[in-house]
């Protein structure tokens, strides 16, 4: 299967942003038959300029990789299918979803340390003429974290048979406006 990761699997792509990709395999697919499938999508984008992200994994390479790095683990949070093997992107999920139920809080610690550090190296300068609309203080980055906190809550909760919400309809609203205003303002700049 395909999967669409990063900005590409939340759907949030800005002019010149790269393309994210997760190609899924089994274990008893042939390298060569993999490769063959990588090049024939990857080649013509690359012909066509744009900046490629991708990985060929199985479902257990995928999720041993998440387990030792957070970058990859918040990948996997914005996964989706884009084509192939619905039964095998599923197992990718399900199998994602008990790493996170183990290692949620964790993993949110983690994020939030990396936002605390980024925020601080990005700094703030009032003079700029371009601000980082994804990585500065108040930026994209910070609604991604509050969009995979929410996610990681969700996860996390799955069991109890109940929904909960964690933000207020009014929240809710707030946060998309203040999503598409800064997409909007980015893909401008």
């Amino acid at each position: 299967g395909i999967c669409a990761v990063g900005g590409y699997g939340r759907e949030m792509l800005a002019p010149y942003s790269d393309l994210d990709f997760l190609f899924l395999f089994q274990e008893n697919t042939k390298s060569e038959d993999m490769q063959k499938i990588v090049e024939f999508i990857l080649y013509p984008l690359w012909d066509l300029g744009f900046k490629i992200g991708y990985a060929v994994r199985t479902v257990e390479e995928s999720i041993n990789f998440s387990r030792k790095d957070h970058v990859i683990q918040t990948s996997m949070l914005d996964a989706r299918l884009i084509i192939g093997s619905e039964s095998l992107f599923n197992e990718l999920i399900h199998k994602f979803t008990i790493e996170i139920k183990k290692n949620g809080l964790k993993f949110l610690r983690k994020k939030l340390l990396e936002r605390e550090k980024r925020v601080i190296d990005v700094g703030y300068d009032y003079f700029r003429n371009e601000p980082n609309l994804k990585e500065s203080e108040g930026s994209l980055r910070d609604i991604n974290l509050i969009f995979w906190g929410l996610n990681v809550f969700n996860f996390l909760n799955k069991n109890n048979n109940k929904s909960i919400s964690f933000l207020s309809l009014k929240e809710k609203k707030l946060l998309e406006s203040s999503l598409e205003f800064l997409l909007v303002l980015r893909c401008h700049l």
